[in-house]
């Protein structure tokens, strides 16, 4: 035991005086999820909407006024022809563009049909689609206007039967995305801060000649292993705390779980994290490497296929297959549960077993191939 603590006060010797090192483990992490939270949105709003009205009556501007008190668009220009309005979408200065025909109002008084055209730029798909259904619903009140006013004047009452769809959002009400990104930023974070960290340490000891010099002591390899890894469980824990609170007064998304269970659930997914650094540790022979290898071999498969950018359900079935062998992916489900839904083990139980096995596998492989390292 003596042993463990007198590595342990080593390493966070060590940690201080290496001010980088310190950095990547404690100021970075805070530092990203505070950026990243707020920077990986995919909320659309303010779409920037042009409005072609060749023929300015008051039930153009009636159109532009119902976009504009959405408060999902914002109207920049309104012009009389086309071609300026398409020269904005093909600037990109606008992401749609609304024409309305010159018989738009003569229809509407008569009657009609009013048709209007909607262009919209689809280079990002995403905004695109949810823009354009936003667009629909304004344009569809607008028809259901037109249509009562059309009952209205010849004197008939609109009896046709409807249906109210009344819609509950249950776990983030305000459809923000900031909710459903912390708790996956706060992953990804602490997979950056523990296994690059972790990987970069031990690599330092390695170019320094003072893992050999520990080897020819009495310490034996676990206790090496242990007086390594747990500064950094000590400081990812203190991040995880520190995020927490910037979470509750600066982000202000929901946390409806237990703390404590979190925290052991958070235990877990640390030694899949520290197994990876000392993993890569094992395979590396200067801290470049250990970079490179983390950044290029763990990061990517690790975000694009653990469903924190994209989701697993709309990936092919190959890539899904890919998914069931990425730990993120199950502490994603397992840290969104707990932050929106406020469950615990006795729903996340799946996952935390899925969890549990990954880690122990990767940490025994880990401490297999850093024992043969050092023999």
């Amino acid at each position: 035991m003596e042993s463990i603590i007198a590595m342990i006060r080593k390493e966070f010797h060590q940690l201080r005086q290496d001010r980088k090192l310190l950095a990547l483990s404690l100021i970075a992490p805070i530092v990203q999820i505070t950026l990243l939270s707020y920077a990986a949105r995919i909320d659309v709003k303010d779409v920037k909407i042009a409005i072609v009205d060749p023929d300015p009556t008051a039930y153009t501007l009636e159109v532009k006024r119902k976009f504009e008190a959405s408060g999902l668009f914002r109207v920049v220009r309104v012009d009389s022809h086309d071609r300026e309005a398409a020269h904005l979408l093909d600037a990109g200065l606008v992401r749609m563009v609304l024409v309305l025909p010159e018989d738009f109002s003569r229809n509407r008084l008569a009657g009609k049909t009013a048709t209007v055209q909607l262009l919209v730029d689809g280079a990002d798909g995403n905004t695109a689609g949810i823009a354009m259904g936003y667009a629909a619903g304004i344009l569809g009140e607008l028809g259901q206007t037109i249509l009562t006013e059309k009952f209205n004047r010849s004197g008939q009452r609109l009896t046709l039967g409807q249906a109210e769809p009344r819609t509950r959002v249950w776990y983030n009400p305000e459809l923000e995305t900031m909710n459903f990104m912390v708790p996956g930023v706060l992953s990804l974070v602490l997979l950056i801060a523990t296994t690059i960290t972790t990987a970069l340490s031990i690599v330092k000891e390695k170019e320094n000649g003072n893992l050999e010099q520990l080897i020819v002591t009495p310490i034996k390899s676990w206790q090496i292993m242990l007086g390594k890894l747990l500064p950094y469980s000590i400081t990812a824990t203190i991040v995880v705390l520190v995020i927490l609170v910037i979470n509750h007064f600066l982000m202000q998304a929901p946390f409806r779980g237990n703390l404590l269970t979190m925290m052991l659930l958070v235990y877990v997914y640390l030694i899949t994290t520290l197994g990876l650094g000392l993993l890569i540790s094992s395979v590396s022979n200067n801290q470049q490497q250990a970079a490179l290898t983390t950044v290029f071999m763990v990061f990517p498969p690790m975000v694009f296929f653990s469903g924190f950018i994209f989701p697993v359900e709309n990936m092919p079935v190959v890539i899904q297959w890919i998914s069931w062998v990425v730990p993120m992916k199950y502490f994603l489900i397992i840290i969104r549960g707990i932050f929106l839904k406020g469950v615990g083990l006795e729903v996340l139980w799946p996952e935390f077993l899925a969890l549990f096995v990954f880690s122990v596998m990767l940490f025994s492989l880990a401490v297999l191939r850093f024992r043969k390292t050092m023999d």
